[in-house]
């Protein structure tokens, strides 16, 4: 049976000889990591997968904080009648599903009569947060051999994607450093949950800061990138992907 561990003893291990420790983390869950011929970046990547973490680093200190949830909410707001300068959305309706079966490992008997019986562990999670309408999509990991920890993940995956992805970019002029009247309420940071108001466009919607582009000396070129951090069909197969080169070279 794989053998489960918390992520500090997993990455604790990777790090080694590195010179980079985990500063703190706050994820008490245990899962199984297999990676071959692999660097130290390539197992914290697959470990901010597979133990559904949000990771901060201290390249300076060769630091890493782990947390379920990287930034907070504020009650920052961008709005087009204050701080926004331009806003250019993406988005897909089309791409959501609402059910999903996960398999996790496949074992294999033999009966007394020498048959041969193969199983595969399997549970079937729904989620109609955004639609009624019946979309399936198959979740295959071969790492999962408890049906508890499967059922968890499996429910969070499909919480991920069972509603459309948007995504923005957008221009704002950033008034917390220009102006210290606005540094107490619109100061924002990478992660942090802001929401956003399109008085044009006539739409409001709750977005996470996913990367920033800072302009210290001139504060108003700031811009950032934002999306409610949905995973889109493609991105869940290429982590498919992923899994099977890792257990097909193991």
């Amino acid at each position: 049976m794989d053998a489960l561990f918390a992520i500090e003893s997993c990455l604790n291990l990777a790090f080694a000889g590195t010179g980079w420790t985990i500063e703190s983390s706050s994820i008490v869950k245990k899962r199984t990591i297999k990676k071959t011929n692999t660097s130290s970046w390539d197992i914290l990547q697959q470990a901010i997968k597979t133990y559904r973490c949000e990771i901060k680093l201290d390249s300076i200190n060769k630091t890493v904080t782990i947390k379920d949830k990287i930034g907070e909410d504020k009650g920052v707001y961008f709005t087009d009648s204050l701080n926004v300068v331009s806003l250019n959305a993406d988005s897909n309706t089309n791409e959501f599903y609402t059910k999903m079966i996960a398999l996790g490992k496949t074992t294999k008997t033999t009966a007394e009569d020498g048959t041969e019986i193969e199983s595969t562990l399997e549970v079937v999670v729904e989620n109609y947060q955004y639609s009624n309408k019946v979309k399936t999509i198959i979740w295959k990991d071969e790492r999962y051999t408890d049906e508890a920890s499967l059922l968890e993940d499996a429910t969070y995956k499909l919480d991920e994607i069972s509603k459309p992805y948007m995504s923005y970019s957008v221009q704002v002029y950033d008034l917390a450093n220009m102006n210290l009247i606005y540094k107490d309420i619109l100061s924002y940071d990478i992660g942090d949950t802001i929401t956003l108001i399109s008085n044009s466009r006539h739409f409001k919607d709750k977005q996470r800061i996913v990367s920033i582009d800072k302009y210290p000396d001139e504060p108003e070129r700031n811009s950032c990138e934002l999306g409610n951090v949905n995973k889109t069909f493609e991105q869940v197969q290429k982590e498919q992907e992923e899994v099977n080169s890792t257990v097909n070279n193991i």
